[in-house]
């Protein structure tokens, strides 16, 4: 009933067609205003529609219907402020958004840039559809995940150094502490990319030595295990080495309880603070 009327699409029995064919008479008109300014904003859209003649007389939410449609059409991106923005409700876009043509990644780029910030970030995007607009929501979001991560694993990676160091243990390829070094590298990386673009292909490629999931969780847990590892009583561990050279029983204790600390420190995937809380008890015991 008003798209028809309004010439930004055909509908039929079962579809709704959309596209240049459909939207060829607003294609053409937004297309000439967007040449004639710059930055390109929805004031300038909305002025040239009112300016027309004969006047369509549109209501401002039919008027931004055609202002929508064109920013999908030609693969916009909604800035306001300088910041990526959803596009507001029909009837409500304010004249100072800017619609900026950007550069799109490829599909395979985009679907598996969405798949591993699900993995890594839970962050899943409402609207999947490869436009200006998504694409720049979700570099803005993913770009804000990154950065709260890099502090939290800038403290996780320097007590889990000082946890290797104390226990005179190696850091294998795929250790906690080699995770989270890799983790906290991409992190600043996707955090410092500029170009909406490039964020996405960073994304799609990123490399961890851990799986993506486990890598979420050693994110998500790096606060909590920061605390743990630094409260945790160190001064219990010296004892401790100098009973792994003992022969008998009580060496092989040590030994054991020494191991046992070594794996909680290095294994990913298991609870850290879980897993240093019962070695310190047994510690204690010992």
């Amino acid at each position: 009933r008003v798209a028809g009327p309004l010439r930004v699409g055909k509908a039929t029995e079962d579809h709704f067609l959309f596209g240049e064919d459909s939207f060829a008479y607003w294609a053409a008109e937004l297309d000439r205003a967007a040449q004639a300014t710059d930055p390109v904003t929805v004031g300038a859209l909305q002025s040239h529609i009112d300016s027309m003649t004969p006047a369509w007389g549109l209501r401002p939410e039919a008027r931004d219907l055609v202002i929508a449609a064109w920013a999908l059409l030609r693969k916009r991106a909604w800035f306001e402020a300088g910041a990526a923005v959803t596009p507001p409700a029909l009837g409500r876009l304010r004249p100072n958004i800017e619609l900026r043509a950007e550069q799109l990644p490829d599909q395979d780029a985009w679907d598996a840039a969405r798949t591993n910030a699900a993995k890594l970030f839970g962050y899943t995007i409402p609207r999947t559809y490869l436009t200006g607009s998504n694409v720049a929501e979700f570099a803005a979001q993913v770009r804000a995940q990154a950065g709260e991560s890099v502090s939290e694993l800038t403290h996780l990676v320097g007590e889990l150094d000082k946890a290797h160091q104390r226990l005179g243990a190696e850091v294998g390829d795929d250790d906690r502490l080699a995770a989270a070094r890799a983790l906290h590298e991409q992190a600043q990386r996707l955090q410092n990319t500029a170009g909406n673009v490039a964020l996405i292909d960073a994304m799609a490629g990123l490399s961890l030595p851990v799986a993506l999931e486990t890598a979420a969780q050693i994110r998500v847990d790096a606060a909590r295990d920061s605390r743990s590892l630094r409260n945790f009583k160190w001064q219990l561990v010296d004892p401790l080495h100098a009973a792994t050279s003992q022969p008998g029983g009580n060496g092989d204790a040590a030994r054991a309880l020494q191991r046992r600390l070594q794996e909680a420190i290095a294994i990913p995937g298991r609870a850290l603070s879980d897993e240093l809380t019962a070695a310190e008890n047994k510690l204690v015991e010992w």
